[in-house]
């Protein structure tokens, strides 16, 4: 027997940490339980393996003089993270079933014992998703996309949001700074107001880009731009990276209905 030799054995004991298997007779090697599978996380042996169970198993060391060689079982089938990324490319969409919702996201099985996450940020591009249970349930299938895939760290990346155009792309390739826009009011405050533009985008009028002090009262203000009356706005400022658009009213003396 030399290293790296995959040769048959027999399972003949079971312990928390491995199983001991008889390559021939009065010669036996340990499987220790990191070594049962690439995928699975073995709590022991048990759960895959039974006495007198015929394998074969790969000599990973073996010590002559200390009478210990050491073996895997894992080594001798194919390592399914190694081309998982030829499986699964990048940009490819695939349909799960939602395993678990955390805080930070959510865990798919994108096939046994491999699993994907999808984190909050990645879920919406316009809503910000403060609790993932809002919006996706255990067991439900839901269509994502692989974003990245990290074999050295057994990672999968997945997205929700990137299945459609990111709509705050589309908007600056429509609108520059300077262009007018219509906008939908939806809150009111006495810093601002927020609204809501195409692609279901929110965009923010600052009180000093609001109204006149001069002419107006911000009671009027508030009077004048209920949440659902149209406007037209100017925009002043649309940050594709941060998701940010600020507007103007300042030159706005009505709003359109």
């Amino acid at each position: 027997y030399k290293v790296g030799d995959v040769v048959e054995g027999k399972v003949l004991r079971l312990t928390e940490f491995g199983a001991f298997v008889e390559l021939e007779p009065g010669i036996e090697g340990l499987l220790h339980v990191s070594e049962l599978s690439w995928i699975k996380r073995v709590n022991h042996p048990k759960e895959i393996l039974q006495i007198g169970q015929k394998l074969q198993v790969k000599i990973l060391n073996l010590e002559a003089e200390k009478e210990k060689i050491s073996l895997s079982l894992k080594q001798v089938l194919t390592n399914p993270w190694d081309d998982l990324d030829k499986r699964y490319p990048v940009g490819s969409r695939i349909k799960r079933a939602v395993k678990s919702i955390t805080t930070k996201g959510a865990v798919f099985e994108i096939e046994e014992g491999i699993e994907g996450f999808l984190h909050v940020d990645d879920i919406s591009w316009t809503k910000k998703v403060k609790d993932p249970a809002e919006v996706l349930k255990v067991a439900e299938e839901v269509e994502v996309m692989i974003l990245k895939i990290n074999k050295k760290e057994r990672t999968v990346r997945l997205g929700l949001k990137q299945l459609s155009e990111d709509p705050w792309k589309a908007l600056a390739d429509v609108f520059e700074v300077g262009s007018l826009i219509e906008a939908e009011v939806v809150e009111v405050k006495d810093t601002g107001i927020t609204v809501k533009v195409q692609g279901d985008l929110e965009g923010y009028v600052k009180r000093s880009q609001l109204f006149d002090p001069s002419i107006e009262t911000m009671e009027e203000v508030i009077a004048k731009y209920k949440p659902g009356t149209k406007v037209k706005a100017v925009i002043t400022e649309l940050d594709v990276k941060k998701k940010r658009l600020q507007l103007s009213l300042i030159h706005i003396s009505e709003p359109t209905r």
